[in-house]
């Protein structure tokens, strides 16, 4: 008969027979669970920060581009210094 009563089946851990190293314990099987939800949490605030900084970042280029623009039709060159003139 498959699948038996509740309790039934072979002991845990050790008294099981091919017990080599414990990866598949309930304990380590637990712990693996809770690294990997750290780690998806993890990314989805990296993603979160990223988003933010991603939608900030183009408002104040626009702002720049449109204070350079007005700069320049008022004559004045950006990001350029004046030249020394030589005097003779």
């Amino acid at each position: 008969m498959h699948g038996g009563a509740k309790g039934s089946g072979g002991p845990r851990g050790r008294r099981n027979g091919n017990y080599k190293h414990g990866r598949y314990t309930a304990e380590a099987k637990q712990s693996r669970l809770q690294l990997s939800q750290w780690i998806r949490d993890q990314l989805g605030q990296t993603r979160a920060l990223m988003k933010r900084l991603h939608d900030l970042t183009p408002a104040s280029r626009k702002s720049e581009r449109a204070a350079d623009s007005g700069r320049k039709r008022d004559g004045q060159m950006t990001g350029a210094t004046p030249s020394p003139k030589a005097e003779h």
